[in-house]
Parts: C-alpha cells; sequence; structure tokens
C-alpha cells in the first residue's frame, strides 16, 4: 500500500501563478511591518483608537 508520501507531489508554480505567489508574499511583509509600526507608535503613544484596534482585528 502507497502512503500519503507517494501520493502527494507538490507542484512549483511557474509563470503568472509565481508571479501571484510573488506578489502576495512582498504585499503580505508590507502590511506587516506597516501594521506592526503604526500600532507600536499609536499604543506608545496611549492614542490608540477604535480603528486601530479594527486594523489589528483585520489583519489577524
Amino acid at each position: 500500500m502507497a502512503s500519503n508520501d507517494d501520493l502527494w507531489q507538490p507542484v512549483e508554480p511557474q509563470g503568472l501563478a509565481l508571479a501571484i505567489v510573488v506578489t502576495g508574499t512582498i504585499f503580505i511583509a508590507l502590511t506587516t511591518v506597516v501594521v506592526a509600526m503604526r500600532s507600536w507608535v499609536r499604543f506608545r503613544m496611549k492614542n490608540a483608537g477604535v480603528d486601530d484596534l479594527a486594523m489589528i482585528a483585520g489583519y489577524v
């Protein structure tokens, strides 16, 4: 009987699929930095509001 490792083969993205994966990864990284920096500044200044909490909830 074949194991699950033999049945599942990963697919390497090529062409447009690769571009979509790279673009998504870049935007996720940028979003993480922006949300973290804004949250840190707003909480450090003790000026966090509902919009900041909504931003964090939306990010999660």
